[in-house]
Protein backbone atom coordinates (compact mmCIF):
# COMPACT_ATOMS: atom_id res chain seq x y z
CA UNK A 1 0.00 0.00 0.00
CA UNK A 2 2.74 2.49 1.05
CA UNK A 3 4.68 1.80 -2.39
CA UNK A 4 1.45 2.33 -4.19
CA UNK A 5 0.56 5.50 -2.90
CA UNK A 6 3.99 6.19 -3.43
CA UNK A 7 4.29 5.85 -7.09
CA UNK A 8 1.05 7.82 -7.56
CA UNK A 9 2.46 10.96 -6.28
CA UNK A 10 5.72 10.38 -8.27
CA UNK A 11 3.32 9.95 -11.46
CA UNK A 12 1.14 13.40 -10.72
CA UNK A 13 4.45 15.12 -9.98
CA UNK A 14 5.97 13.91 -13.47
CA UNK A 15 2.19 15.34 -15.06
CA UNK A 16 2.37 18.55 -13.30
CA UNK A 17 6.07 19.50 -14.36
CA UNK A 18 5.26 18.71 -18.04
CA UNK A 19 1.72 20.70 -18.13
CA UNK A 20 4.47 23.84 -16.38
CA UNK A 21 6.65 23.23 -19.13
CA UNK A 22 4.07 22.79 -21.88
CA UNK A 23 2.04 26.26 -20.58
CA UNK A 24 5.77 28.49 -20.57
CA UNK A 25 6.27 27.42 -23.96
CA UNK A 26 3.19 28.75 -25.77
CA UNK A 27 3.20 31.86 -23.40
CA UNK A 28 6.57 33.05 -25.16
CA UNK A 29 5.16 32.14 -28.41
CA UNK A 30 2.44 34.32 -27.86
CA UNK A 31 4.57 37.33 -26.24
CA UNK A 32 5.05 40.47 -28.51
CA UNK A 33 7.94 42.53 -28.40
CA UNK A 34 8.64 46.32 -29.55
CA UNK A 35 11.92 47.06 -29.72
CA UNK A 36 12.27 50.52 -32.14
CA UNK A 37 10.85 52.59 -33.97
CA UNK A 38 12.18 54.87 -37.69
CA UNK A 39 12.19 57.61 -37.83
CA UNK A 40 12.57 58.15 -33.93
CA UNK A 41 11.28 61.64 -33.52
CA UNK A 42 9.34 64.18 -35.82
CA UNK A 43 7.50 67.87 -35.53
CA UNK A 44 4.16 68.91 -34.22
CA UNK A 45 2.35 68.99 -37.52
CA UNK A 46 3.46 66.37 -39.08
CA UNK A 47 0.90 64.65 -41.49
CA UNK A 48 1.05 60.90 -42.97
CA UNK A 49 4.25 59.84 -41.70
CA UNK A 50 5.42 56.44 -42.53
CA UNK A 51 7.04 54.67 -39.53
CA UNK A 52 8.72 51.42 -39.31
CA UNK A 53 7.96 49.40 -36.31
CA UNK A 54 10.58 46.31 -35.32
CA UNK A 55 10.06 43.73 -32.91
CA UNK A 56 8.51 40.45 -32.72
CA UNK A 57 5.27 38.42 -32.78
CA UNK A 58 3.41 40.89 -34.73
CA UNK A 59 0.30 39.19 -36.31
CA UNK A 60 -1.53 39.96 -39.63
CA UNK A 61 -4.21 42.72 -37.86
CA UNK A 62 -1.96 44.04 -35.07
CA UNK A 63 -2.84 47.86 -34.22
CA UNK A 64 -0.64 50.65 -33.02
CA UNK A 65 -1.18 52.77 -31.26
CA UNK A 66 1.28 56.21 -29.16
CA UNK A 67 1.41 56.85 -25.61
CA UNK A 68 2.97 59.67 -23.76
CA UNK A 69 5.88 58.18 -21.66
CA UNK A 70 4.34 56.22 -18.89
CA UNK A 71 0.54 57.10 -19.99
CA UNK A 72 -2.25 55.67 -21.77
CA UNK A 73 -2.67 59.73 -22.86
CA UNK A 74 -2.10 59.71 -27.17
CA UNK A 75 -1.02 63.05 -26.38
CA UNK A 76 -2.02 64.31 -30.04
CA UNK A 77 -0.79 61.58 -31.91
CA UNK A 78 -3.08 59.81 -34.46
CA UNK A 79 -2.28 56.23 -36.26
CA UNK A 80 -4.22 56.53 -39.42
CA UNK A 81 -3.60 53.09 -40.16
CA UNK A 82 -1.15 49.50 -39.52
CA UNK A 83 -0.10 47.74 -42.08
CA UNK A 84 1.16 44.40 -41.30
CA UNK A 85 4.90 43.72 -43.32
CA UNK A 86 6.14 40.45 -41.05
CA UNK A 87 6.25 39.33 -37.79
CA UNK A 88 8.95 41.74 -36.82
CA UNK A 89 8.11 44.21 -38.50
CA UNK A 90 4.90 47.12 -39.01
CA UNK A 91 4.33 50.55 -41.10
CA UNK A 92 2.01 52.64 -39.03
CA UNK A 93 1.13 55.72 -40.42
CA UNK A 94 0.55 58.99 -37.84
CA UNK A 95 -0.13 62.39 -37.87
CA UNK A 96 1.09 64.67 -35.24
CA UNK A 97 -1.58 67.74 -34.71
CA UNK A 98 0.18 70.83 -34.18
CA UNK A 99 -0.47 71.29 -30.31
CA UNK A 100 0.91 67.73 -30.01
CA UNK A 101 2.84 67.27 -26.65
CA UNK A 102 6.31 67.87 -27.08
CA UNK A 103 7.65 64.56 -24.87
CA UNK A 104 8.77 60.82 -25.41
CA UNK A 105 6.68 58.27 -26.57
CA UNK A 106 5.41 54.59 -26.01
CA UNK A 107 5.14 52.84 -29.25
CA UNK A 108 2.02 49.87 -28.21
CA UNK A 109 1.02 47.08 -30.58
CA UNK A 110 -2.03 44.49 -29.99
CA UNK A 111 -2.55 41.97 -32.59
CA UNK A 112 -6.21 40.72 -33.21
CA UNK A 113 -6.01 37.70 -30.50
CA UNK A 114 -5.73 39.84 -27.49
CA UNK A 115 -2.45 40.07 -27.17
CA UNK A 116 -0.56 43.30 -26.60
CA UNK A 117 3.40 44.86 -26.62
CA UNK A 118 4.85 47.71 -25.97
CA UNK A 119 8.62 49.64 -26.76
CA UNK A 120 9.04 52.31 -24.01
CA UNK A 121 10.13 55.95 -25.04
CA UNK A 122 10.67 54.82 -28.92
CA UNK A 123 9.47 57.73 -30.11
CA UNK A 124 9.84 61.08 -29.83
CA UNK A 125 7.22 64.35 -30.53
CA UNK A 126 9.38 67.59 -30.88
CA UNK A 127 8.73 71.57 -31.87
CA UNK A 128 7.80 72.60 -35.19
CA UNK A 129 10.10 74.47 -37.00
CA UNK A 130 7.21 77.35 -37.56
CA UNK A 131 6.46 77.11 -33.45
CA UNK A 132 10.17 77.39 -32.58
CA UNK A 133 10.28 80.61 -35.57
CA UNK A 134 7.57 82.32 -33.56
CA UNK A 135 7.94 82.02 -30.34
CA UNK A 136 11.46 83.34 -31.10
CA UNK A 137 10.83 85.66 -33.30
CA UNK A 138 12.75 89.34 -32.50
CA UNK A 139 14.58 88.10 -29.77
CA UNK A 140 17.88 87.82 -31.08
CA UNK A 141 18.47 90.96 -32.78
CA UNK A 142 16.11 94.28 -31.88
CA UNK A 143 17.54 97.29 -33.13
CA UNK A 144 17.07 100.55 -34.80
CA UNK A 145 20.01 101.75 -36.37
CA UNK A 146 20.16 104.78 -38.42
CA UNK A 147 22.65 105.30 -41.45
CA UNK A 148 24.48 107.98 -39.73
CA UNK A 149 26.41 110.96 -41.74
CA UNK A 150 26.46 114.43 -40.47
CA UNK A 151 24.96 115.76 -37.87
CA UNK A 152 25.70 112.33 -36.01
CA UNK A 153 22.18 110.41 -35.31
CA UNK A 154 21.18 108.37 -32.40
CA UNK A 155 21.60 104.39 -32.73
CA UNK A 156 19.04 102.10 -30.57
CA UNK A 157 19.87 98.70 -29.90
CA UNK A 158 17.10 96.68 -27.75
CA UNK A 159 19.87 94.04 -26.79
CA UNK A 160 22.05 96.23 -25.71
CA UNK A 161 24.38 94.30 -22.86
CA UNK A 162 22.90 95.65 -18.73
CA UNK A 163 25.99 97.61 -18.60
CA UNK A 164 24.65 99.80 -21.25
CA UNK A 165 21.80 100.23 -19.27
CA UNK A 166 19.87 98.36 -21.42
CA UNK A 167 17.28 99.48 -24.19
CA UNK A 168 19.27 103.35 -24.39
CA UNK A 169 19.61 105.67 -27.81
CA UNK A 170 23.78 106.62 -27.94
CA UNK A 171 25.06 109.10 -30.15
CA UNK A 172 27.26 107.47 -32.80
CA UNK A 173 30.28 109.82 -31.60
CA UNK A 174 30.13 109.22 -28.32
CA UNK A 175 30.44 105.19 -29.45
CA UNK A 176 31.36 105.47 -32.66
CA UNK A 177 28.84 103.08 -34.13
CA UNK A 178 29.23 101.96 -37.79
CA UNK A 179 25.68 101.31 -39.75
CA UNK A 180 25.70 101.66 -43.48
CA UNK A 181 23.85 100.64 -46.49
CA UNK A 182 26.09 100.30 -49.32
CA UNK A 183 26.22 99.69 -52.99
CA UNK A 184 25.76 95.53 -51.80
CA UNK A 185 24.87 95.22 -48.06
CA UNK A 186 23.68 96.87 -44.77
CA UNK A 187 26.10 96.48 -41.85
CA UNK A 188 26.66 97.22 -38.34
CA UNK A 189 29.88 96.85 -36.72
CA UNK A 190 29.98 96.64 -32.98
CA UNK A 191 33.18 94.50 -32.53
CA UNK A 192 35.29 97.62 -31.23
CA UNK A 193 32.81 98.36 -28.92
CA UNK A 194 32.96 97.92 -25.22
CA UNK A 195 29.24 97.95 -24.25
CA UNK A 196 27.19 98.15 -27.22
CA UNK A 197 26.45 94.74 -28.13
CA UNK A 198 23.47 92.05 -29.67
CA UNK A 199 22.11 89.52 -28.13
CA UNK A 200 22.79 85.94 -29.68
CA UNK A 201 20.80 82.78 -29.02
CA UNK A 202 21.99 79.07 -29.02
CA UNK A 203 19.09 77.78 -26.28
CA UNK A 204 16.81 76.26 -28.89
CA UNK A 205 18.42 74.03 -31.30
CA UNK A 206 16.99 72.41 -34.34
CA UNK A 207 16.25 68.53 -33.36
CA UNK A 208 20.18 66.81 -33.59
CA UNK A 209 22.13 69.82 -32.61
CA UNK A 210 23.58 70.73 -29.68
CA UNK A 211 22.62 73.23 -27.28
CA UNK A 212 23.98 75.81 -26.24
CA UNK A 213 27.74 74.85 -27.27
CA UNK A 214 28.54 78.48 -26.53
CA UNK A 215 26.38 80.78 -24.28
CA UNK A 216 23.67 82.88 -24.98
CA UNK A 217 25.01 86.30 -24.33
CA UNK A 218 25.71 89.57 -25.21
CA UNK A 219 28.55 89.48 -27.97
CA UNK A 220 29.69 92.77 -29.46
CA UNK A 221 29.29 91.24 -32.85
CA UNK A 222 29.91 92.54 -37.10
CA UNK A 223 26.12 92.11 -38.24
CA UNK A 224 25.56 92.49 -41.99
CA UNK A 225 22.73 91.57 -44.55
CA UNK A 226 22.55 91.00 -48.54
CA UNK A 227 20.01 90.37 -50.58
CA UNK A 228 19.69 88.10 -54.14
CA UNK A 229 17.66 88.57 -57.03
CA UNK A 230 16.67 84.78 -56.70
CA UNK A 231 17.63 81.57 -55.81
CA UNK A 232 21.63 81.19 -57.15
CA UNK A 233 21.23 84.68 -58.38
CA UNK A 234 24.27 87.17 -57.57
CA UNK A 235 24.11 89.83 -54.46
CA UNK A 236 22.49 92.71 -55.00
CA UNK A 237 21.91 95.71 -52.48
CA UNK A 238 19.10 95.69 -50.19
CA UNK A 239 15.73 97.08 -51.61
CA UNK A 240 16.25 100.93 -52.78
CA UNK A 241 12.67 101.37 -53.87
CA UNK A 242 9.64 100.29 -51.87
CA UNK A 243 8.96 96.65 -51.88
CA UNK A 244 10.27 93.73 -50.28
CA UNK A 245 12.93 91.15 -51.20
CA UNK A 246 12.44 87.99 -49.20
CA UNK A 247 15.43 86.14 -50.39
CA UNK A 248 18.27 87.97 -48.23
CA UNK A 249 20.78 86.83 -45.81
CA UNK A 250 21.39 87.91 -42.46
CA UNK A 251 24.87 87.29 -40.57
CA UNK A 252 26.67 87.61 -37.36
CA UNK A 253 30.42 87.45 -37.13
CA UNK A 254 31.60 87.62 -33.14
CA UNK A 255 34.19 85.66 -30.58
CA UNK A 256 34.36 84.08 -27.54
CA UNK A 257 37.49 84.24 -26.02
CA UNK A 258 39.87 83.59 -29.19
CA UNK A 259 37.59 81.41 -31.21
CA UNK A 260 35.75 83.47 -33.67
CA UNK A 261 32.03 82.18 -34.96
CA UNK A 262 29.92 83.10 -38.13
CA UNK A 263 25.70 82.43 -37.05
CA UNK A 264 24.49 82.69 -40.54
CA UNK A 265 21.13 82.65 -42.47
CA UNK A 266 21.74 82.38 -46.14
CA UNK A 267 20.59 79.09 -47.78
CA UNK A 268 21.51 80.10 -51.55
CA UNK A 269 24.30 77.92 -52.08
CA UNK A 270 26.94 77.67 -48.89
CA UNK A 271 24.80 76.95 -45.81
CA UNK A 272 21.33 74.67 -46.87
CA UNK A 273 19.07 73.97 -43.91
CA UNK A 274 18.94 77.57 -42.42
CA UNK A 275 16.36 80.38 -43.56
CA UNK A 276 16.12 83.72 -45.44
CA UNK A 277 15.63 87.16 -44.26
CA UNK A 278 12.67 89.39 -45.96
CA UNK A 279 13.34 93.18 -46.24
CA UNK A 280 11.37 95.84 -46.87
CA UNK A 281 11.86 99.50 -48.13
CA UNK A 282 9.26 101.25 -46.09
CA UNK A 283 9.61 104.71 -47.47
CA UNK A 284 12.01 106.35 -50.02
CA UNK A 285 13.10 109.58 -50.20
CA UNK A 286 12.17 112.81 -52.67
CA UNK A 287 14.64 111.40 -55.21
CA UNK A 288 12.99 107.91 -54.68
CA UNK A 289 16.11 106.24 -52.64
CA UNK A 290 14.58 104.34 -50.03
CA UNK A 291 15.37 105.62 -46.40
CA UNK A 292 13.52 103.29 -44.11
CA UNK A 293 13.96 99.75 -44.08
CA UNK A 294 12.59 96.80 -41.94
CA UNK A 295 14.17 93.45 -41.88
CA UNK A 296 12.75 90.31 -40.13
CA UNK A 297 12.40 86.11 -40.56
CA UNK A 298 10.88 85.22 -43.86
CA UNK A 299 8.72 82.38 -42.03
CA UNK A 300 6.79 81.59 -45.44
CA UNK A 301 6.72 77.58 -46.11
CA UNK A 302 9.15 76.56 -49.10
CA UNK A 303 11.69 74.31 -49.48
CA UNK A 304 14.33 76.37 -49.75
CA UNK A 305 13.70 78.80 -46.73
CA UNK A 306 13.76 77.24 -42.44
CA UNK A 307 11.89 80.16 -41.13
CA UNK A 308 14.28 81.68 -38.81
CA UNK A 309 16.65 78.87 -38.87
CA UNK A 310 20.60 79.94 -38.27
CA UNK A 311 24.28 77.66 -38.92
CA UNK A 312 26.47 78.24 -36.31
CA UNK A 313 29.97 77.71 -37.32
CA UNK A 314 33.62 78.34 -35.92
CA UNK A 315 36.25 79.65 -37.77
CA UNK A 316 39.52 79.21 -38.55
CA UNK A 317 41.26 80.92 -40.91
CA UNK A 318 39.66 80.06 -44.11
CA UNK A 319 38.23 77.00 -42.83
CA UNK A 320 34.56 76.72 -41.62
CA UNK A 321 33.54 74.25 -39.11
CA UNK A 322 30.06 73.07 -38.85
CA UNK A 323 28.76 73.18 -34.59
CA UNK A 324 24.63 72.88 -35.36
CA UNK A 325 21.24 74.46 -36.27
CA UNK A 326 19.81 77.17 -33.86
CA UNK A 327 16.25 79.24 -34.36
CA UNK A 328 17.86 82.70 -34.17
CA UNK A 329 15.42 85.61 -35.25
CA UNK A 330 15.30 89.46 -35.18
CA UNK A 331 13.55 92.71 -35.93
CA UNK A 332 15.70 95.29 -37.90
CA UNK A 333 14.55 99.32 -38.61
CA UNK A 334 16.91 100.85 -40.43
CA UNK A 335 16.52 104.49 -41.17
CA UNK A 336 18.39 107.21 -43.72
CA UNK A 337 18.42 110.89 -42.12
Amino acid sequence: MAGGAKVKTTSSIRLLLVATVLFSTLSAAGQIQVTSANPSAAAQGTVNLNVTISGNGFKKGAKAQWFITGTTNPGGVTVNSTTFTGSSSLTANITIASGATISGYDVAVTNADGRTGKGTDLFAVTQSSSSNATSNVYDTLNAVTPVCGNPPCETLLHSDSALSGGSSAYSTVKNSIASDVTSIEWELNLTEQAVRTVHLTFSQPVSGSESQPVPDGYYPALVFSRCFPAYGGAEESWPMTLGTNSVCSLRAHFQVGSQEYYLVMSPNGHYPGTGWASVTCNQVDSSGVCKDWTAVPNLSADSNNYPAVAELLSVSGTTQTPVGFYYNTFNLHVTRP
